[in-house]
This record gives C-alpha cells, sequence and structure tokens, in this order.
C-alpha cells in the first residue's frame, strides 16, 4: 500500500509540475499574445521620430544622396511633435481589432476603426496643430530653389514664407474643412469626390483667397504690369530709375491687391483649372497721389536748366505745371489677365488634382481590399484564440482540482518540493534570457549590421515585457514551494507540542 500510495504521489506531483509548465506558457501567451497591453506598451515606448531620422541617415549613407539635412530635420521635427497623436489613435485600432479576436465584437470594422482614430479630421487638425508649415515649406523652397538663384526667386521664395507664416491658421483650418469629404469617400460613405469642387470651397474659398492676396507679397506681379505699360522716359528729359520704379510699384501694390481681391472668385476658378482665363481691370486712381511724389523726386533730381535758380515756391509751381503731362503717359487702369499670372500654377494644380484623383482611388480600392482580407485573416484567428483562452482557463481549473485532490496530511511536503522545482527551473532560465540575451552589447553582436540603433535599443524592452508574465509566475512558484516547505517541517513539530501538553 504504502508503495501503491508513493507511486501515486509521484505521478500527481510529476503531473503538477507538466501543468505547472503548460500553464506558465499559456499564462505569457494569454498576457503576451492575447493581450494588447503588450503591443500598445511596445509602440508607446518606441521613438518613431528617432527610427525614422536612423533610417533616413542609413538610406542616405548607402545610395549617397537625398533630400537636405534641413529638410529631414523638419520633417522629423514634426513626426516628433505629432508622435503622441499617433500613438494614440494606433493603440485604439490596435484595441479594437483585439476586442474582435476575443469574441468583444461581432464583427471587424477596418473602416469604422480607421475613421474613429486616422480618417477623420479631428485627427488631421490635431496633427497639423503641432506642425510648423512654414519650417516645412522655407525648407521646401530652399531644396528646389537652386543656390545662387536670381533676387527675383529669393523675393518669391520669401514672400511665400512669410505669407504661410501668416496664414498658417487659416491654412490648417481650410486643409481640415477639405479633409471631411476626402475621407468619407475614402471610407465608402460617399461614391464619387469632386476634389476641384472640394478645393473651391475650401482653399480656393474667397475668404481664404482675399486673405492669401492681402497677405502675399505681389511687387512682382505690379513690376511686370508697369513693366510694358509704363514709360520711364518722362517729358522735358526726365527718366525714372530703378529706384523710382521700385517706389511706384510698392506704391501700387495696395491698389493691384484690392482689385485682384475684387475679383478673387474668378481668380480662383482660373487657378483651379474650372475656367480657362481670367483678367481684372485695376484703376490706380487712388495710388496717383503717391506716385505723383515719386515723379516729383526725379524732377527734382533733374532740374531743367531754366529752374537752377528758382525758388522752392517756384519749382513746386513747376512741377504742377508738368505734373499734368508727365500723368499723361501714366495709364490709369491696368490689366491683369492670364498671361500676366502665367500657366504654371494653373497646370500644376491640374496635374495635382489627377494625381490626387487617382491616389485616392487607388487608396479606396486598397482600403476595401485590406477590410476583405482583414476580416478573412482575423476569422481564421479567432478559433485559435478561442482555443488558447479555453486552454488557458481549462489548466487553472486542472491545476485547482490537483490541489484539492492533495489537500491531505504531508501535502504541503510533496507540493513545496514540486513548486520549489519547478520555480527554480523555470525561473533560472527567465533570468539568464533577461540578463544575458537581452544584453544590448548581445543583441548588438547577433542582430543585421544594418538594423537602426533605435530599433535595437527597443529589443531589451520587448524581452523584458515579454519575459514579464513567466518571471512574475515563476517567482510566485518558487516562493510558494519554498513557504510549503517551510510550513511542512515545521507544522509537525507544533502539532506534536501542543499533543505533550
Amino acid at each position: 500500500m504504502n508503495v501503491l500510495k508513493g507511486i501515486a504521489l509521484g505521478i500527481l506531483c510529476f503531473l503538477l509540475f507538466i501543468l505547472l509548465t503548460v500553464f506558465g506558457v499559456a499564462y505569457t501567451v494569454h498576457q503576451i499574445a492575447l493581450s494588447p497591453a503588450f503591443v500598445t506598451g511596445v509602440i508607446s515606448d518606441t521613438d518613431f521620430a528617432q527610427v525614422a531620422r536612423e533610417v533616413m541617415a542609413q538610406q542616405q549613407q548607402k545610395d549617397g544622396e537625398g533630400p537636405p539635412q534641413e529638410l529631414v530635420d523638419a520633417v522629423i521635427d514634426s513626426l516628433d511633435k505629432i508622435q503622441p497623436v499617433l500613438k494614440q489613435n494606433i493603440n485604439v485600432a490596435v484595441r479594437q481589432t483585439y476586442d474582435y479576436m476575443l469574441g468583444k465584437q461581432n464583427a471587424p470594422d477596418l473602416k469604422k476603426t480607421l475613421g474613429d482614430t486616422f480618417l477623420n479630421s479631428q485627427f488631421v487638425d490635431d496633427v497639423l496643430q503641432k506642425i510648423d508649415l512654414a519650417q516645412i515649406v522655407d525648407e521646401v523652397l530652399k531644396e528646389q530653389t537652386p543656390s545662387g538663384g536670381d533676387s527675383a526667386s529669393k523675393a518669391l521664395t520669401n514672400s511665400i514664407i512669410s505669407t504661410v507664416k501668416t496664414l498658417q491658421p487659416d491654412i490648417k483650418k481650410q486643409v481640415v474643412a477639405a479633409s471631411d469629404p476626402v475621407f468619407n469617400y475614402l471610407l465608402g460613405k460617399t461614391q464619387t469626390i469632386d476634389i476641384k469642387g472640394t478645393l473651391r470651397r475650401t482653399v480656393f474659398s474667397r475668404d481664404f483667397m482675399t486673405a492669401t492676396i492681402n497677405a502675399l507679397d505681389i511687387k512682382s506681379i505690379t513690376s511686370d504690369m508697369l513693366g510694358g505699360e509704363l514709360n520711364t522716359q518722362l517729358p522735358q528729359g526726365i527718366g525714372l530709375t530703378s529706384a523710382d520704379i521700385s517706389q511706384i510699384t510698392t506704391a501700387l501694390e495696395p491698389t493691384v491687391k484690392q482689385g485682384l481681391a475684387s475679383s478673387a472668385d474668378a481668380l480662383a476658378d482660373y487657378l483651379i483649372g474650372i475656367r480657362p482665363s481670367f483678367a481684372a481691370t485695376v484703376s490706380i486712381e487712388s495710388a496717383l497721389p503717391a506716385v505723383k511724389s515719386v515723379v516729383k523726386q526725379a524732377f527734382l533730381r533733374q532740374l531743367p536748366p531754366e529752374l537752377a535758380t528758382a525758388t522752392p515756391a517756384q519749382i513746386d509751381q513747376a512741377y504742377e505745371t508738368y505734373w499734368p503731362t508727365a500723368s499723361a503717359g501714366i495709364p490709369t487702369t491696368f490689366t491683369i489677365d492670364s498671361s500676366t499670372l502665367g500657366t504654371g500654377a494653373p497646370e500644376a494644380l491640374n496635374d495635382m488634382v489627377n494625381s490626387l484623383q487617382s491616389g485616392l482611388q487607388d487608396a479606396r480600392d486598397g482600403i476595401d481590399q485590406a477590410t476583405r482580407d482583414m476580416a478573412d485573416n482575423l476569422d481564421q484567428i479567432r478559433p485559435a484564440v478561442r482555443i488558447a483562452q479555453m486552454v488557458y482557463w481549462g489548466l487553472i481549473i486542472l491545476i485547482g482540482v490537483v490541489l484539492i485532490q492533495r489537500s491531505v496530511r504531508g501535502a504541503t511536503r510533496d507540493l513545496g518540493i514540486t513548486f520549489t522545482s519547478y520555480g527554480v527551473i523555470e525561473f533560472g532560465g527567465v533570468l539568464v534570457l533577461r540578463t544575458i540575451i537581452s544584453k544590448p552589447d548581445f543583441i548588438q553582436k547577433m542582430a543585421p549590421g544594418d538594423t537602426p540603433q533605435s530599433v535595437l535599443d527597443i529589443i531589451t524592452p520587448i524581452i523584458m515585457k515579454l519575459t514579464q508574465p513567466l518571471f512574475v509566475f515563476t517567482l510566485a512558484c518558487l516562493i510558494i514551494g519554498i513557504a510549503l516547505l517551510v510550513v511542512s517541517f515545521t507544522y509537525p513539530r507544533k502539532q506534536r507540542t501542543v499533543e505533550v501538553t
């Protein structure tokens, strides 16, 4: 009987050891693979900006070319600022996916997940608020503008940057407004999208066009307009210098802006390709006093010989007599039309709209295909997840049954030996994994040579997270086993003392 009892106890202890081993693996899988907390934790610990910086640097070293460092810095800086928003939305998407796999949601809905996280105007607004558009535009224009370019190109670049900086809040607001129709199309809420109409109602609306015209430095347009109609050689040999022309251009700029602003709708239609041409008549009547003052400066510098000894009052009177003749050569109206503005902007916008239309169609098709693929893949994974959950809870019940069956005199010693043996073996293995294999030096040797340092830096935390459940479980088993052994040795002595008394 004692032999059979010993064999039975040995079998039960061995069975408990096996169950603990299997349960340790099942517990780790349950806490890692079947929990979104692990994935979201890794995402939260990853520095997207640093990874992007190192990947771009490696690519640039490999190819020997790439965007200038200033542009890279601007993009990385923006990515660093929007990281919290990106991570928050990625984590939401991860949790929704796990909800389906764990049976908390009936069917996966990728479009709803995208709509709740990334493809919505609130996300665009949150991202844009953290981005300095002027800085990025500045770096892009520097890359596209040849070094040592002419002063006109530099002036235009500075004008664009200044305008973006001034209108940055309005630009962001219009982009956010334009994003809603785009997202509705991508997510299948609408079957078609009118990109030109969307742009016309937002980025090219009358109010925004007016604000842009008022903020933009249009001296180049005014100068081109003057170049063909203003005679620099006035009556009586009075000539206008380039400095005089520049002053006249500056004086006319507010009037030109006012004329363009009054035709903002027609200008927007032309730029976006809704109408084939554009023309606006600008009256300079209100600017003539300023022009008169500039011409007077030229007159005083080049006084006719007969006025060499004249008094200031006589000179002023002579200029008042001269002005009607001089102003006769200055047109009272100017026409700004398609030839003045050029065809570059409308053609570029038309190409952009066509590319965007094609890109949105491809993206919409891709989302539809990804939705179908996601449903198919998750449907295949979901049964395995259910089985894993059943095994996990089944092992808990089975271990409980074994423990209950061994609740007899002397069980603490047998259970203590089993728990301690399992704890020592498994905890030792986990400890080796966490202290040796997870060391940066070891990871550095095992990883491919082109692995970015920021990726290597997150491997150690990942190993720690992966082994944390098993580390805690095996340590708990070891402590429980030691405690049971202590009880098994101390309890009998206390019991005999009580009986003698």
